[in-house]
């Protein structure tokens, strides 16, 4: 018998949730993910993301930053 998990799936979040978490305009994050600079799946011409991958990608950053002295 297979196990399945009770966990729902962490649930994917569009442009405008991203940019109010970061509190920062939408454009921010449509120029990041257009560099590949920051975590996103594309569904059609949808960008979507995981809040947990841009925390991660955001402590990233800081540790790069106090990495160069910052």
């Amino acid at each position: 018998m297979p196990v399945t998990s009770t966990a729902s799936p962490e649930p994917f979040v569009n442009v405008t949730t991203v940019a109010e978490f970061l509190g920062v305009p939408s454009s921010f994050v449509y120029e990041k993910a257009a560099r590949g600079e920051i975590p996103c799946r594309r569904a059609g011409r949808y960008l979507r993301f995981r809040l947990s991958e841009i925390e991660a990608w955001l402590d990233a950053e800081a540790d790069r930053e106090e990495a160069r002295g910052g």
